[in-house]
């Protein structure tokens, strides 16, 4: 079963119901859909790449040296049309505008390191100049509007479109830096014994951040005294990240940490995280199955983590069941708190599992609230629990808005933040 279009993980674990495993070949269909949907899909995302950068890059290049060349209003004017634009404009608009593209590539291919700076650097070039684009199509159509004048304003928009993205990149980047942590919901079990505490961290994205990152987190997980840690996806998003990348997770010694796929995860080769993780006796990669706290911590906890998929509906009820076998059921009287790690917040999910009583707690990331603004209002169109808390019937529903970013070291209007969920014996 191929879980992503990039992807050919199947599902791993359990027995599925009836005995059988899905199979890893595509059919001829699904490979017919990707040679439909793959080109359209590339040449939309280049046009949106390209009006985020190469829009901005040209602007700046054509107010910036429209006011060196001769003060005539036909030369003014032609600074503002296709036409008008010498090459020496374009080549450096053009430079601009795809050398983060080309940095990511380049990473992509060649580099091998958990880090490239370049590529770093490239990100948030392109976070600048994505904010470059709200101050300069103001300026143009107030130009179309109020002609008058255009001429002598030129200047002062190039440079208030620099100081606006300066600032907001600025601070965008300096808020990536920051973490947080808060209660974030406080649940009641009947089928809880005894008191225990959850850190949820989601999308650390080491790779795209580093060690020093890693460590922070961890730390701050620590200061919160939790009795389990879970990492719903998107822990790692380079294939060149190494067991010294992760060492910080040796401080997590003594509390049950438990990991589920994310689609960065598969990116980077699952297998080659499940290595890694090998090397931490206290971190489990739960691959469609679980994990069920032992009689003796009267916690009554299980932890199931399903791999990340476009559509995880189907093979929910299976999953569930293949858990609930002899070899993985709880010992306890009572059926055990159930937490499902499942990297998207899909809202089919989310109702499946909350109508048929498959879980107590549902924990989950990916959206990472947008990250940066106006991508926080966008993203609620595709998952409307995009972050924060829901409820259904029974089930709680916490969506993650990431303890870490993707791509520029950029947050505006969200926040990395460390959760934590207190499971309490009582009345839910």
């Amino acid at each position: 079963l191929v879980l992503d279009s990039k992807s050919k993980s199947k599902l791993r674990g359990p027995e599925m119901k009836g005995g059988t495993k899905p199979s890893a070949r595509r059919s001829p269909r699904r490979l017919l859909l990707l040679l439909v949907v793959a080109p359209p899909a590339v040449a939309v995302a280049l046009a949106v790449y390209s009006m985020l950068t190469l829009y901005p890059a040209w602007r700046l290049a054509t107010l910036l040296t429209a006011p060196a060349s001769e003060a005539t209003g036909a030369c003014f004017d032609a600074a503002y049309s296709l036409c008008g634009t010498t090459a020496a404009q374009w080549a450096a608009a053009a430079c601009a505008a795809y050398a983060p593209l080309v940095a990511k590539v380049a990473d992509e291919l060649v580099h091998r390191e958990a880090t490239w700076y370049p590529a770093a650097v490239g990100l948030v070039l392109f976070a600048f100049l994505a904010e470059c684009v709200a101050p300069l199509a103001v300026f143009d159509a107030l130009r179309l509007a109020w002609p008058a004048g255009a001429e002598s304003a030129a200047p002062v928009a190039a440079a208030c479109a620099l100081a606006w993205a300066a600032c907001v990149t600025a601070c965008g980047i300096a808020n990536a830096l920051l973490l947080t942590d808060r209660v974030v919901l406080t649940v009641k079990s009947d089928r809880v014994a005894r008191p225990f505490r959850i850190a949820h961290i989601s999308d650390v994205h080491v790779g795209s951040r580093t060690r020093w990152w890693l460590r922070r987190v961890v730390r701050r997980v620590l200061a919160l005294h939790p009795d389990y840690v879970v990492i719903t996806g998107d822990f790692i998003d380079y294939k060149g990240v190494t067991t010294a990348d992760l060492e910080p997770l040796k401080e997590l010694r003594g509390v049950p940490t438990f990991v589920s796929i994310g689609n960065h995860d598969e990116y980077a080769g699952v297998d080659r995280l499940q290595r890694l993780l090998a090397d931490f006796p206290d971190v489990s990669l739960l691959r469609n199955t679980a994990w069920t706290s032992p009689p003796q911590q009267a916690h009554n906890v299980q932890f199931v983590g399903i791999d990340d998929a476009m559509d995880v509906v189907p093979y929910l009820d299976d999953v569930f069941a293949a858990c609930t076998s002899p070899s993985l059921a709880p010992t306890a009287a009572s059926e055990p708190f159930r937490v499902l790690l499942y990297h998207r917040p899909q809202e089919a999910a989310f109702r499946h599992v909350a109508d048929r009583g498959l879980c107590d707690l549902f924990l989950a990331g990916h959206t990472h609230n947008g990250q940066i603004f106006p991508f926080n209002v966008l993203v609620r169109l595709v998952f409307p629990h995009a972050v924060g808390v829901a409820h259904r019937g029974g089930t709680w529903l916490h969506v993650s808005p990431g303890t870490g970013t993707w791509g520029p070291v950029v947050r505006l209007a969200s926040r990395n933040l460390v959760a934590c969920i207190d499971v309490l014996p009582g009345s839910n």
